[in-house]
């Protein structure tokens, strides 16, 4: 493979290799055939392990082309239209492709702790609906089995289930009285103690929502779309989404992509799981 994707390279892919298709008798087969079905599918092509059918498992660069056509297309041709064939975006795509094919990173969810399932959940709280996002992760519990458990929780701050605001304070000399005034606070205005929080107390909002589960004051209503996170590639984060058109480029694809150094991929983790927010 040569040392470096064209910008050229990227745009063919984009539109010809991964071009729409004609509406027609053989649509629906070649909608399935060309769809990324799974996220077991979107890492075996993303490995190398899988082609898509335009591609040649011959070809110097099929894994090259493979990773770039697990781009989800319509986004990039808007950008290209927007910004020029010259834009960082692009430039820093390739730059993504060759590194991985350079080091050969591969996906792996049984090895991988850096890939998160994101399911964005319509909740029940306090007699009112709200949007909330679970994160998963997949882990090994022993033996061969392996499963999603809970990772983290974000979205209970700006939904007004969790008051931030940490505004009141009990009194220089609650200390000399036993704290008798957090005995009445905790007893009696149980819906302010959220706000004597200390400032250095950070939310811990996957705890805070087990506690309300397990208390019965929210319950999960629906689960209306599944994203995954994907941050085991060094100085790269991307989101895999699914996409359902009239085209080739269709099914499990890269939907969001940046670049990001290790100081950013921990802001990064933190927001998605719910740990930056006070």
């Amino acid at each position: 493979m040569k040392k470096y994707l064209s910008i050229l390279l990227l745009l063919l892919i984009c539109n010809s290799v991964l071009g729409q298709i004609n509406v027609n008798d053989t649509m629906l087969d070649t909608l399935f055939n060309k769809r990324v079905k799974s996220l077991d599918e979107f890492m075996a092509r993303f490995n190398g392990d899988e082609n898509f059918s335009e591609i040649s498992p011959d070809d110097p660069d099929a894994r090259a082309k493979n990773i770039l056509a697990l781009f989800e297309k319509d986004s990039l041709v808007a950008y290209q239209e927007q910004f020029g064939n010259n834009s960082e975006l692009f430039l820093t795509i390739t730059d993504f492709i060759n590194d991985v094919v350079k080091n050969n990173n591969r996906l792996d969810l049984e090895k991988d702790s850096m890939i998160f399932a994101v399911a964005d959940c319509k909740v029940k709280y306090a007699a009112k609906d709200k949007n909330i996002s679970v994160v998963f992760k997949y882990e090994h519990i022993g033996n061969d089995i392996y499963g999603w458990k809970l990772a983290g929780v974000s979205g209970l701050v700006e939904n007004g289930i969790i008051d931030s605001s940490s505004v009141r304070i009990f009194r220089p000399v609650d200390n000399e009285m036993n704290f008798s005034a957090f005995v009445e606070t905790i007893n009696s205005q149980k819906n302010q103690i959220m706000q004597y929080r200390s400032f250095s107390a950070n939310i811990d909002q996957l705890s805070y929502f087990m506690a309300l589960a397990a208390l019965n004051k929210i319950s999960i209503t629906q689960c209306t779309n599944v994203s995954y996170h994907i941050l085991s590639i060094a100085r790269y984060a991307f989101v895999v989404s699914k996409f359902n058109k009239i085209d080739k480029n269709n099914g499990w694809l890269i939907s969001k992509f940046q670049k990001l150094d290790d100081e950013h991929k921990v802001d990064y983790l933190n927001k998605l799981l719910g740990k930056n927010e006070n």
